[in-house]
């Protein structure tokens, strides 16, 4: 039974803000390409998709709280709220950084669908599109091996998967679904009273 089923969209700015993200998107690149920057240019994004980003995320967490209290689940709502949190956070700024490469004027497209299923657990389904041109997950190099511990890429993938019990790549290495499932467990009230 679906509990929540709701879809936004970040980037697509047009006009005037186009222009001003794009002239900020560029300022920021070439701060990024100065000798004594700690920032990597790849990974720069623009303050009114940042906006755009954080509101989403506010919104796919109001969801997913929503939806915990009418399944009334019980269990650390809490705990979830964080796993959640940081993986969206994490897919969707990647999405935005590498999928769209920071155009402001391109869409990211993030799709929850939370829902019980037939164990009366709680499944939150998040899909996040960034209709670029992909990448292979399995190139990602291990950020714990040794080699890589000074290395910045892949540790987002890395606590996604730590964080959510299901992350997949559809095969253009576009879309990544995040699901989290909750499994029945006390209610705070039960907890308290305990």
């Amino acid at each position: 039974m679906d509990l929540l089923d709701a879809e936004w969209r970040m980037g697509g700015l047009q006009g005037k803000a186009l222009e001003n993200a794009l002239a900020e998107l560029e300022k920021r690149r070439e701060e990024a390409d100065q000798p004594d920057a700690t920032a990597d240019k790849s990974r720069v994004i623009t303050s009114a998709v940042r906006k755009q980003v954080d509101v989403v995320i506010s919104h796919i967490l109001d969801g997913v709280r929503h939806a915990h209290k009418i399944a009334e689940i019980g269990g650390d709502e809490e705990r979830v709220i964080f796993a959640i949190h940081l993986s969206a956070d994490e897919a969707l700024t990647n999405a935005v950084m590498h999928g769209v490469e920071g155009d402001p004027s391109k869409l990211v497209r993030a799709h929850l669908i939370v829902s019980i299923n037939e164990h009366r657990e709680l499944v939150a389904r998040l899909v996040i599109d960034d209709g670029g041109k992909g990448f292979n997950p399995e190139s990602i190099p291990d950020p714990t091996a040794e080699d890589n511990l000074e290395e910045t890429k892949g540790r987002g993938l890395l606590l996604m998967k730590r964080f959510m019990d299901q992350v997949r790549f559809n095969d253009a290495g576009n879309e990544v679904t995040l699901e989290k499932i909750v499994k029945p467990g006390p209610r705070e009230e039960q907890v308290q009273e305990g």
